[in-house]
């Protein structure tokens, strides 16, 4: 071993590690030395001789080709072939290459992948956070002369080749991006204040850094975290100690005099991505910050208030649990020259145990120039790590901003077929990327070289036949069909979601060449994942602070030419788009108001439902209790489809966060809270239709008298015992313990004019009169 390989070695895995590698080294395997055959230590699987590695004038590390394997130039050349005889080229050369044929998908829901969702949002906002750290580096690197300078080493995010890409497995986030350099300003951001300045040598970065990161605007001029954390610093559980949070200060939500408000995309910004990276901040925000506690009962409750009650998340799933246990953010290298040496796989593998618990992880290759696309990266971890299906501790989810490209779903199909692990990722693919190739066959199949035909073979098949995909922005519909420019009828797409085909314009160059056209105004997202149909609980979107985005919610047009005026004796085409838009928002608001509605207002009833209707849109609390068979019938409908959620919160005008409230209180008994008679429908006629004859008489009195009267001004009585009569007392007691929404005994008194002390007294007779006991005896037989 080199003094330069054991210095690299020494921080990354610790000095006894290394110690003993390089007694390995010197040690002689004999007969008689009780040490196993080489071939016995490797897992069974990934058995494969050893590979003669040469440098090329890169560094980087390649196959000889002697003994009969082709390098991996060669490899990739031919790979590449196939790519070449089965995509075009497009008018740019850093958009990659497509078929002539691709499909638009439309915005679905996730409901059945929450994790995947999840994972997609902190890749999101991670992408947010490098762009801001690659632009601050770039104002660093200005020369004296007040020209723009590209910092050294750093490839800005705006270039067509930047992502960033997460990873969930045995409870670890593991996060990468496309540009080594990207994560190298990431992690030093992620380290205290000493670590900005390039003063610290700690490795390990605070875990609520990186929560702070994920709900950070940083389109806002001050940035601060939408979260509150307690800073805490955590006892380090191996290696090098953490560093350690600076001051031990509590982060401040930044707050204005109009509360926390949207802001409008600035000027020459995307409004799509504005609004997908603002509900993904939102929704990260939802798993990391419970729901407030529920407001203890009035003083006016005759048995006193029920303890808070704290819930669950708003939005809780895998991911956002992995992401609230985070304590520790390390980076890792995953170069397949580290990992020649057995004692750094295992310390891999180590990495992605329970016993690493609490630690997310930011990849980087140094065996590559800096550029590798980010799923290599992520699967050279597992590779490397020496994790296959047999031995995985659970599945593999994968999520990013953009779909993985087509060398990328070769790779990750090969992990999931040949390698048996149950690994799960966007299967419908981007673009074809020339350099994925290079770097997919310089990578792979690592240590295990026996598995190189597999590889290729999976590469090559997906370049012939893997189709291609773009989303849709935020908000469209689909496009009509127009068969002759290629667009198809859309139809229902796997997973939820519509999708359509759209046969590519062609065009051919001046030297002959010839490529395909996306449509112009179509607004495509080419290499991004579909945007989701649900939408986080946004208070501050009700301000008007979308009107952009709105804009933009549009029937989409998949037309390679613009239609002309119609000539003299040609009438121009119809466009009907808006009027068909409107009158399909039409019919879905009748068939809700004619089918959903009357469920809701018979499950309410009609003195809750009275009260829905005097609400207004500001929202508010209801005032009244809100009815147990409202919210089963709630639950029903959004069994059946969960869409109806916001409809139905929108008809009841509640925030998203007090729905999911009042949907998990379901089925649970809230008799014991008394509340005051207003707030309980059909209370005070229930009181008036019990009254005896001579007690009615003589209260109806006191009402005339009272009328217009407050406070101490209300003339009060206390009636003989011959006018509260045993019947009533029974009714009063019924009301009062046993309805389903108990009334608060002084807003009873204060009904029947009768002094609160004087009626406290009797309502006690009446509790050692009828109240049971769990046998149903009443306590006065006793």
């Amino acid at each position: 071993m080199t003094p330069a390989r054991t210095v690299a070695l020494t921080g990354l895995v610790g000095n006894h590690v290394i110690a003993r590698m390089v007694d390995q080294e010197r040690h002689t395997h004999g007969a008689g030395c009780g040490h196993p055959r080489v071939e016995e230590t490797v897992p069974k699987g990934r058995r494969a001789p050893v590979v003669a590695r040469a440098k090329d004038k890169k560094g980087k590390g390649k196959a000889s080709g002697s003994g009969g394997g082709a390098s991996w130039e060669q490899r990739a050349k031919a790979i590449a072939e196939i790519g070449r005889q089965h995509t075009c080229e497009q008018p740019n050369k850093s958009w990659g290459r497509v078929r002539d044929e691709i499909t638009v998908r439309y915005p679905r829901s996730y409901k059945h992948q929450p994790d995947e969702q999840s994972l997609r949002h902190i890749a999101r906002a991670l992408y947010n956070a490098v762009e801001h750290q690659e632009q601050q580096a770039q104002q660093r690197g200005r020369k004296t002369d007040g020209k723009q300078a590209k910092p050294q080493g750093v490839q800005m995010v705006g270039d067509p080749n930047q992502e960033v890409q997460v990873m969930l497995y045995n409870g670890h986030l593991v996060i990468t991006a496309n540009q080594d350099a990207s994560l190298d300003l990431l992690h030093q951001w992620l380290l205290d204040d000493d670590a900005k300045q390039g003063k610290a040598t700690a490795q390990d970065a605070p875990g609520h850094r990186l929560r702070q990161v994920l709900t950070t605007d940083f389109n806002d001029a001050g940035h601060e975290p939408d979260l509150e954390e307690e800073a805490e610093e955590a006892p380090a559980e191996r290696g090098k100690r953490p560093a350690p949070a600076s001051g031990h200060t509590r982060s401040k939500r930044r707050r204005t005099e109009g509360g926390d408000t949207a802001r409008a995309p600035s000027k020459g910004q995307d409004p799509d991505r504005a609004y997908r990276d603002r509900q993904a901040r939102l929704k990260i925000g939802e798993g990391l910050r419970p729901p407030e506690r529920e407001q203890p009962g009035t003083p006016m409750d005759a048995d006193g208030g029920a303890d808070a009650q704290s819930g669950s998340f708003v939005r809780d799933n895998r991911t956002l649990q992995a992401l609230r246990s985070v304590k520790h953010v390390r980076k890792v290298d995953v170069s397949n020259e580290l990992a020649e040496d057995p004692a750094y796989r295992q310390h891999l593998a180590m990495l992605l145990s329970a016993k690493a618990s609490g630690y997310a992880y930011l990849l980087y290759n140094s065996g590559s120039d800096g550029v590798q696309h980010a799923e290599q990266k992520l699967l050279m971890l597992l590779n490397n790590a020496d994790i296959t299906g047999e031995n995985a501790e659970g599945d593999v989810l994968i999520r990013g901003r953009k779909r993985p490209c087509q060398a990328c779903l070769g790779l990750l199909n090969y992990f999931k077929s040949e390698m048996g692990i149950d690994i799960r990722y966007n299967d419908r693919g981007n673009h074809y990327f020339i350099n994925a190739v290079d770097t997919a066959t310089q990578s792979f199949p690592g240590q295990a070289a026996v598995n190189t035909e597999s590889v290729d073979g999976h590469l090559g098949e997906q370049l012939r036949h893997g189709r291609m995909f773009a989303a849709a922005p935020s908000g469209a519909t689909p496009a009509p069909a127009f068969p002759a420019e290629g667009v198809h009828e859309p139809e229902m797409g796997a997973e939820g979601g519509v999708e359509q085909r759209k046969q590519l314009k062609k065009y051919t160059t001046a030297d002959g060449r010839t490529g395909r056209l996306y449509p112009r105004n179509a607004g495509l997202k080419g290499p991004l994942d579909t945007p989701s149909t649900s939408e986080a609980d946004d208070p501050a979107a009700a301000a008007g602070t979308r009107g952009a985005l709105e804009a933009t919610f549009r029937q989409l047009s998949l037309r390679d030419t613009k239609e002309t005026a119609g000539t003299s004796d040609l009438e121009s085409a119809p466009d009907n788009r808006e009027q068909r838009a409107r009158e399909e928002q039409e019919r879905r608001q009748a068939w809700f108001e004619g089918n959903i509605v009357p469920q809701l207002r018979t499950a309410a009833g009609a003195e809750f439902w009275k009260v829905v209707e005097q609400r207004t849109d500001g929202g508010g609390k209801f005032g009244t209790v809100f009815p147990d068979a409202l919210r089963r019938k709630i639950a029903e409908l959004t069994a059946a489809d969960p869409e109806l959620i916001h409809p139905i919160r929108q008809r009841l005008r509640v925030s998203l966060q007090a729905m999911t409230k009042q949907l998990g209180r379901t089925g649970q008994n809230t008799r014991r809270l008394a509340r005051p008679m207003k707030e309980v429908p059909g209370a005070e006629n229930a009181i008036e239709a019990a009254m005896p004859e001579g007690f009615r008489s003589g209260w109806l009195e006191l009402r005339t008298k009272n009328q217009g009267k407050e406070g101490k001004e209300i003339e009060k009585w206390n009636p003989k015992e011959n006018l509260l009569t045993e019947g009533f007392d029974r009714s009063l007691y019924g009301i009062m313990f046993e309805s389903e929404h108990p009334v608060s005994a002084n807003s009873v008194a204060d009904k029947l004019f009768i002094p609160q002390e004087t009626f406290k007294r009797r309502v006690k007779k009446m509790k050692e009169k009828y109240a049971q006991d769990e046998t149903g005896e009443s306590s006065a037989r006793q």
